[in-house]
């Protein structure tokens, strides 16, 4: 019986008899979908993730190719079913996957995918990387001297497009070269910060198996001292200017004076229900991770997964990156803490973190008004790049990362 191990805790069974996707993060793993040679069953959750029928199961006639194939966007091998066209009109498209592999894991998705054509009695089709064209240059003579001051060269051209920020090291070289040559080594990225990290308004925390993106207990705490400062105040306000009106004494001088307060009473009732909607309608952001899920929730409750709402959810499949995009609120200049190391600045920026998809766009995961960390001293992100903790590291940008490594996808950072 072989057991083919895949990314984001997955794990593929195969006996005589039966397929199996397994989510295999638990000590009893649960299928997820089942093959056998008459179709497909698979579990209510992934039918829905995938715009599959309804009733939980697949007609071997429903399938035309097992495919196993390369993805360049985040290079990994992506295990699929093509189905027919006709089914296809129903749910947008013939692919449906269903698990995937890094770069290194091409046997064992082949092996997968040769398990499951070979159960459902249908083609297996391999879709392997194209190969990068080779320009091969004839060789050219030169100097020893030469020779070293172009490697010199080569390296500092390698540098330009390097997408980790550099050392230097001073290499001695023989020869009649008084100068050292400079070597240029890329930086290793700081360990992940552990869970759970606070940015401002904003907490990721884990909950079981998930990721959870949550509402800071200091916002929380801020937003209901804001409505019970604003409901004392309507009570101040309404009671001075209803006693002003009512009063058997003397009126209030001048007179239109308590129809200030009553105007003043119903702009404190507005901000008092204003600070209560925010508290209601606070949105909660889960990675989860046992059905393969990014869903935007209400009233999310750790521990039970139970929500009062959800917004808005997309499958791990059905998302490309993680984006992360900053607008610099404050920054210093900072210096090289020995010789030879890279300088670093400080930074306070707003940021904005979100998911795309290709079906549904951009997927708002938080705004985060400020938070603070470093960035390498005179880089730009005018240009999208991906995102590397050596070049910016705020506990935002960590929080995108542990996102981005949960779902399987790559992150990318720019300047908003």
């Amino acid at each position: 019986m072989p057991t083919i191990a895949a990314a984001n805790n997955l794990t593929i069974q195969a006996e005589n008899t039966m397929w199996s996707l397994l989510n295999g993060t638990g000590e009893t793993p649960v299928p997820i979908v089942q093959a056998t040679p008459h179709g497909l069953q698979y579990r209510p959750s992934f039918g829905t993730a995938r715009r599959l029928p309804s009733d939980g199961r697949l007609s071997s006639d429903q399938i035309t190719t097992v495919v196993v194939g390369w993805a360049v966007e985040d290079s990994s091998w992506h295990l699929g079913l093509m189905l027919t066209a006709e089914l296809a009109q129903s749910r947008g498209g013939r692919w449906c996957g269903l698990a995937r592999w890094s770069a290194d894991g091409d046997e064992n998705a082949t092996l997968a995918g040769e398990l499951l054509a070979d159960m459902l009695d249908k083609p297996f089709r391999r879709v392997a990387p194209t190969p990068s064209p080779t320009v091969h240059e004839p060789p050219v003579q030169i100097s020893p001297i030469l020779a070293q001051s172009a490697q010199s060269d080569s390296l500092q051209d390698t540098v330009v497009y390097s997408p980790s920020p550099l050392t230097t090291t001073a290499v001695a070289q023989p020869g009649d070269l008084t100068e050292p040559i400079v070597v240029q080594e890329p930086i290793e990225p700081p360990p992940l910060m552990p869970l759970p990290l606070t940015m401002g308004e904003w907490t990721m925390s884990e909950d079981d198996e998930d990721l959870l993106w949550e509402r800071s207990r200091g916002w929380r705490n801020k937003t209901l001292l804001n409505a019970a400062f604003f409901a004392v105040l309507t009570l101040i306000f309404g009671t001075l200017s209803v006693g002003a009106r009512l009063s058997l004494y003397a009126p209030v001088q001048p007179e239109w004076l308590p129809y200030v307060g009553l105007a003043l009473t119903a702009l404190m009732i507005i901000l008092f229900l204003g600070q209560v909607s925010l508290l209601l309608r606070a949105t909660s952001v889960v990675i989860d991770n046992q059905q393969r899920l990014v869903r935007v929730v209400r009233g999310y409750r750790p521990g039970t997964r139970k929500v009062r709402m959800t917004l808005a959810q997309a499958p791990y499949e059905g998302i490309d990156y993680v984006l992360v995009s900053h607008v610099m609120s404050r920054q210093e200049s900072g210096t090289a803490r020995e010789p030879g190391l890279p300088s670093y600045d400080r930074i306070w920026p707003e940021v904005w973190i979100h998911l795309y998809s290709p079906r549904r766009g951009f997927i708002n995961v938080c705004y985060i008004s400020q938070t603070e960390g470093r960035m390498l001293s005179g880089l730009s992100f005018s240009v999208r790049r991906s995102l590397n903790l050596a070049e910016i590291d705020t506990p935002a940008h960590h929080a995108a990362v542990y996102m981005a490594e949960k779902i399987g996808i790559p992150a990318y950072v720019e300047t908003r």
